[in-house]
């Protein structure tokens, strides 16, 4: 349920032909809370909204959508486990996935900042290419250095996860 403590109020704003997703039906507000792909959460009647199937990536469109979550609660793992599900379905199916996420303006911009601050940004060589990138890849990458969990972190996780 949406909590009515949270403040949703402001100026009107115009989301007509916008895509998201809808998040939880609110009893408080009898109207759904709904996710835009921008990142924006906003509250919508439902007669207001109607389904919407993504063109293919080829398109401009995507595969699948991160799933989203209620502001302020951690996402369910159950619609991750789904999100994980389609994805080997489509990457059996085609070897590839678009998934798109719902992300606002400033987020967007520090994930391309980071990225592009990645140190040892390199083409690899021709012979490891295909490794890397797939048949007929173009593309550069990085090598990210973590420390990753430790061994006690890592036997929790798999406890964890076997449940």
């Amino acid at each position: 349920p949406v909590d009515p403590a949270v403040p949703f109020a402001g100026p009107p704003v115009q989301v007509d032909g916008e895509h998201g997703r809808c998040v939880a039906w609110s009893t408080d507000f009898d109207k759904y809370l709904v996710q835009l792909f921008n990142g924006l959460y906003f509250l919508i009647p439902g007669e207001c909204l109607r389904p919407w199937d993504p063109p293919v990536p080829e398109a401009g469109g995507f595969d699948l959508a991160w799933p989203s979550a209620i502001p302020g609660e951690p996402l369910d793992v159950a619609q991750l486990s789904l999100l994980a599900q389609d994805l080997v379905d489509v990457l059996d199916r085609k070897g590839w996935c678009l998934i798109q996420l719902a992300a606002d303006i400033a987020l967007r911009e520090e994930a391309l900042y980071q990225a592009l601050s990645l140190p040892d940004l390199s083409i690899p060589k021709a012979e490891f290419l295909a490794d890397y990138l797939g048949r007929d890849g173009s593309g550069k990458t990085s090598v990210l250095e973590h420390g990753g969990p430790s061994e006690q972190e890592r036997s929790w996780a798999v406890l964890d996860f076997d449940r």
